[in-house]
């Protein structure tokens, strides 16, 4: 999977990606796009052309693990589906929240 600094997110905005919390870089972006079609986040038209590891957490690898997925398609399919699995234990962000709400996390900002 390729990495990413945290600083270089301000290059993507939220019709075009969103961020996946505590998730390990193991995962392809065939699983994630699948996974996104299964709950209804991405549309038919949409899908998910890039993963990148956030690479630059104050811990190491002993911090967190965050994916940045890129989509393709505009704005989201359905809002309320990214809601929906963070209720159930998916931490899914929009990209300019996962900025604001995780800078103290990164080295670079």
């Amino acid at each position: 999977m390729k990495e990413i600094k945290f600083a270089e997110l301000k290059n993507f905005n939220d019709s075009e990606s969103s961020v996946m919390t505590g998730i390990t870089p193991d995962c392809t972006v065939e699983q994630v796009d699948n996974f996104f079609h299964e709950t209804g986040f991405l549309n038919d038209s949409q899908h998910v052309t890039d993963l990148y590891h956030l690479s630059d957490n104050v811990k190491g690898e002993d911090g967190r693990s965050d994916i940045l997925v890129v989509h393709s398609g505009g704005e989201c399919g359905n809002p309320m589906a990214r809601i929906q699995l963070n209720c159930r234990g998916f931490g899914l962000k929009w990209t300019s929240d996962f900025i604001d709400n995780y800078a103290k996390d990164y080295i670079s900002r």
